[in-house]
């Protein structure tokens, strides 16, 4: 099982402040940015050692945009909230909400060790690159070359994230 499965998963990157009353924008890098909720505790450090709770959160009109600002407890005015610029924000992975059956979180899958089925091993996951339309692993063998594979069933045989490791049924034909 992945070490960061048990700890926690960064859902957001705090921006400058919004207005004189303590809130802040905040970049949601969750795919669940809805989950976040007035009341949601988060932490400001990935060991969960610095507790912060969401007192606010709401969307807010600018230039033709809708940006996401919140206002956390304890934090009231704009110099209260100017040090915590550039802080990322995490969530207990406890407080995660569930995934469907055949879908894992990004850090489960980095690290993972790929093998082609009767084949062996053809690298390490190093990261997954959202597109448009599906999400492809980027593997780096071990001549360092990346390999891109799209995630789909017609590639992907398992992923099995408790033992870091990724079967695919076949090789795209490009590589």
């Amino acid at each position: 099982m992945s070490k960061r499965m048990n700890v926690s998963r960064i859902i957001g990157v705090i921006g400058k402040p919004y207005g004189m009353k303590g809130f802040v924008f905040v970049r949601m890098v969750t795919d669940y940015p809805d989950t976040i909720l007035n009341g949601t505790l988060l932490y400001l450090d990935d060991s969960m050692m610095s507790e912060i709770c969401i007192q606010e959160i709401k969307d807010v009109s600018i230039k033709g945009g809708t940006r996401i600002v919140v206002k956390f407890h304890g934090y009231n005015s704009r110099d209260d909230v100017e040090n915590l610029r550039g802080k990322e924000l995490y969530r207990a992975c406890k407080d995660q909400p569930a995934l469907d059956e055949d879908t894992n979180w990004i850090d489960e899958l980095i690290d993972c060790k790929v093998y082609l089925i009767n084949s062996g091993c053809i690298g390490t996951v190093i990261d997954v690159e959202n597109c448009a339309y599906n999400d492809n692993l980027i593997i780096r063998n071990d001549s360092g070359k990346l390999i891109t594979i799209p995630m789909y069933d017609e590639y992907i045989d398992k992923v099995d994230v408790e033992n870091k490791m990724i079967f695919l049924k076949e090789l795209p034909e490009y590589i």
